[in-house]
């Protein structure tokens, strides 16, 4: 019996999401936990969430919001 390994799991990549730019971290993985295979994907759903990011209700939702589509 012979074992398969997948050596192409997630590649690290420069960030470029606007959203995440100066959140603290400057390479993100993809594929990301919620299965977007490239930042561009991730950007194109995290645009939803930018009128409730300016309205400033929480201080830690954009660092959330980056960690989950644009994991470190």
């Amino acid at each position: 019996m012979f074992l398969s390994f997948n050596l192409t799991g997630p590649k690290c990549e420069n960030l470029t999401i606007p959203m995440c730019v100066n959140i603290g971290y400057t390479s993100a993985s993809f594929p990301n936990y919620l299965k977007h295979k490239s930042q561009n994907e991730a950007a194109l759903e995290m645009h939803q969430f930018i009128p409730l990011v300016n309205s400033g209700c929480s201080p830690k939702l954009k660092a959330f919001l980056c960690s989950a589509y644009a994991p470190p």
